[in-house]
């Protein structure tokens, strides 16, 4: 039973705050029980010193979460990070007993806690299904035998495929990979084959450090694919105290419920089968989205309007206009050191420069950029001034999603360093029909 199968049912166990340092297990622990919730892991611990609590809640002293929590229950022990909390509830009395609660994001399952030298990581690792075309490796291959059109014969090799790396600031390593298992009996096995992308640290670094870059590439995944493509499981490397038997320094299991919960206001992609807007490679390989994971990090404004749809759901056309202009303009300040981006600040012609930047690829799929960069900055104006507007709703949603589309493209130009993202997105079939609208009103 891994720890989402416990979790996911609840269990009771012994748990005990971390600050910096793991905690003295021989000390007290807290008694309580903990489950998974949505996108967060619940723990409820009983409350023995319910004065206390209660004599900091009068005072208002201020209580900062802890650095982590450690669990030890009936079927494993877990290191669970990202604490939020605690939340207390003081009951006085025989008839009632207080309790505070926990919330973590990030869980740890099969972790040796005896050997925890602290709750900071040296690597985060998040499996993905289907994005090995997007990737350009795979940990399987299969053949096939038939006859007369009737399959004979069927086979799948499975090996890795090599990793990918690059560094990220902070002495990070960006790292793509793959990885597989096969479990079941042997008449019916169950292949695990995903691409595993995943941040890695020599020194112990906070799991935020090794989080974000992931969180940011599985952003670009939801971009390529339009929708919330959800980990499936993964795996971690705690601060250990090694051994010298190599099978106890194993990693160990991670679940993590931003990286695999979808929330119920986003969508899921219509289908993981489906080519996606472009490649790892169209970007510049691993190279293009570490620039894309740097420019995730130093400017939220300019790539929020362009994948926030896929972890918090989509907006209506109004605000993802006044969302989109908004990136634009922001991109447009930000890179004014540019010549492009100096001349629109100058201009204030935020829209028509970004439109003009991405092309010909751009102007063929919309027909004229600068009629529809007319009507999106006047529809935007308008929005923002004119309380009795009302657009047409069909014409507002093709403009928001062009500009959208615009931004995100004009962004991977940049972490490409070349014009290939942008070509392949604007000829990309699943754009068809909105360029077709596009043309038919502006060309």
């Amino acid at each position: 039973m891994g720890i989402v199968d416990v979790l996911e049912s609840g269990t009771l166990g012994f748990f005990w705050t971390a600050s910096d340092e793991a905690p003295d297990l021989e000390s007290d622990p807290e008694r309580g029980h903990v489950r998974i919730e949505e996108g967060w892991v619940v723990l409820d611990v009983l409350d023995e010193n319910p004065m206390d609590s209660l004599r900091s809640r009068v005072l208002n002293e201020p209580t900062d979460p802890p650095k982590a929590l450690i669990g030890v229950m009936p079927e494993e022990a877990a290191l669970f990070l990202e604490v939020r909390g605690p939340w207390g509830t003081q009951r006085f009395g025989a008839a009632r007993a207080s309790s505070k609660r926990f919330l973590a994001r990030t869980v740890i399952g099969g972790v040796p806690v005896n050997r925890l030298r602290t709750p900071a990581l040296h690597g985060l690792h998040a499996h993905f299904h289907g994005v090995g075309r997007w990737a350009g490796m795979s940990a399987s291959e299969e053949k096939w035998k038939t006859d007369d059109g009737r399959m004979q014969e069927w086979s799948v090799t499975l090996a890795g495929s090599g990793v990918l790396s690059h560094r990220l600031p902070g002495g990070r390593t960006l790292v793509i990979s793959t990885t597989w298992r096969v479990d079941g009996p042997t008449d019916r096995r169950t292949i695990y084959a995903p691409v595993s992308i995943g941040c890695e640290s020599r020194r112990p670094v906070d799991v935020r450090d090794l989080l974000e870059p992931i969180l940011r590439t599985q952003d670009l995944l939801g971009f390529a694919f339009e929708g919330f493509v959800a980990a499936d499981g993964g795996s971690a490397r705690p601060d250990l105290a090694l051994v010298e038997d190599e099978k106890n320094n194993r990693t160990q299991s991670l679940w993590n419920g931003a990286l695999m919960v979808r929330s119920p206001a986003a969508q899921a992609p219509r289908s993981m089968n489906e080519f996606p807007l472009f490649h790892l490679h169209t970007i510049g390989g691993i190279a293009g989205l570490a620039r894309w994971i740097r420019l995730s990090i130093a400017h939220p404004r300019a790539i929020g309007p362009i994948v926030a749809r896929y972890r918090q759901g989509r907006g209506s056309a109004p605000v993802i206009v006044m969302e989109v202009a908004a990136g634009i303009e922001y991109w447009a300040r930000a890179n004014q050191s540019t010549p492009w981006a100096a001349s629109a600040v100058k201009k204030k012609r935020w829209v028509q420069a970004l439109a003009d930047r991405c092309g010909k690829a751009f102007s063929d799929w919309v027909g004229d950029p600068e009629a529809w960069a007319k009507a999106f900055w006047l529809a935007y104006d308008r929005l923002k001034h004119e309380p009795t507007y009302e657009p047409d709703p069909m014409e507002l949603a093709d403009l928001a999603e062009s500009a959208r589309y615009l931004l995100g493209a004009a962004v991977l130009d940049r972490a490409a360093r070349n014009r290939r993202p942008s070509r392949a997105i604007f000829r990309h079939h699943r754009l068809n029909d909105l360029g077709l609208r596009l043309r038919e009103r502006y060309a």
